[in-house]
């Protein structure tokens, strides 16, 4: 954006914080009332917190398989959504490193130097 376009951005964007600022200038908030939403709010958050929770051990509870070949039942583990945002994001980064260090490999034996691979993209 040229220095013209940045100034008729800012000058819109100051328009709009002047405006925004003379409406809510005589506002006094309800500092009782917001208090009681957001104690409402983290109750709320608690209770599904808790409700998930019971429902995890609940499934858990649930998932036994008992095969018919053997005696011992086998325990099917549900892996929480957090653990499995965890596990993707470590294949993510194993995959990462790999390609890394391959594409590193393959320059130092063609007797490249790391700054090649900046000059590449010019």
């Amino acid at each position: 954006m040229s220095i013209d376009e940045n100034r008729k951005v800012y000058e819109e964007l100051r328009g709009v914080w002047e405006k925004v600022r003379a409406k809510v200038i005589n506002y006094t908030p309800d500092v009782d009332f917001y208090w009681k939403e957001l104690m409402q709010r983290m109750e709320e958050c608690e209770e599904a917190e808790r409700r998930q929770a019971e429902d995890m051990e609940r499934s858990e509870d649930k998932v036994e398989v008992n095969l018919k070949d053997k005696e011992q039942p086998v325990r099917l583990w549900a892996f929480p959504r957090f653990q499995r945002y965890v596990a993707a994001a470590c294949v993510v980064v194993a995959v990462f490193l790999s390609v890394s260090l391959y594409i590193g490999s393959k320059d130092r034996s063609a007797g490249n130097s790391a700054t090649n691979l900046f000059q590449l993209g010019r």
